[in-house]
């Protein structure tokens, strides 16, 4: 059985001590980013698999933050997801090239 690996990364220009779940769950009770399981469902109807890493992390704007999930699908292949956080919106999908 294949385990989910979750990373939830510091936002560029963070301290280092910084919690990263704490940060995630300050974001999402401030409403600034939308709930992980969506973005997991999602993911799962972009390209259906096993994800197998999620990375939130602000953009170059550190007041916008994505998630980015990679997916291992059927094949073997891996996606990466990126949605922007706040709004759910499907901002790129980019295969492997391996």
């Amino acid at each position: 059985m294949m385990m989910l690996a979750v990373a939830v990364l510091i936002p560029r220009g963070a301290d280092a001590g910084d919690d990263d779940a704490e940060l995630a769950r300050h974001l999402l009770s401030q409403g600034r980013i939308l709930p992980l399981e969506q973005f997991l469902t999602r993911a799962q109807s972009v390209r259906p698999g096993i994800p197998v890493e999620v990375e939130l992390h602000a953009e170059d704007d550190p007041h916008r933050y994505v998630y980015e999930i990679e997916m291992l699908d059927p094949d073997g292949a891996v996606w990466s997801i990126v949605f922007d956080a706040r709004t759910g919106q499907l901002i790129d999908v980019d295969g492997d090239e391996d």
